[in-house]
């Protein structure tokens, strides 16, 4: 079965959140690029927070193992 993509407009929302501004519009590709970047994203950081669960000797993911590979991915620090 195929994954159902995440949709455009909370994305596009989020976007003119950053952008703050009336006089820039964002195209339709530049909203597909951001969704693939977001979706591949959120699987890295799920397969980061995973590895981090399992190194503690757990089958749960928690909150501070989301942020911890958020910090890892981004900033390359570990706890």
């Amino acid at each position: 079965m195929a994954e159902k993509p995440v949709p455009l407009q909370p994305l596009r929302r989020y976007l003119e959140k950053g952008i703050a501004s009336k006089d820039i519009r964002i195209s339709a590709e530049a909203l597909e690029a951001t969704r693939d970047i977001v979706q591949t994203l959120l699987v890295r950081l799920g397969n980061l927070a995973k590895m981090i669960a399992e190194a503690n000797k757990r089958k749960t993911i928690k909150k501070d193992d989301i942020e911890q590979a958020f910090t890892q991915y981004f900033l390359g620090k570990k706890k």
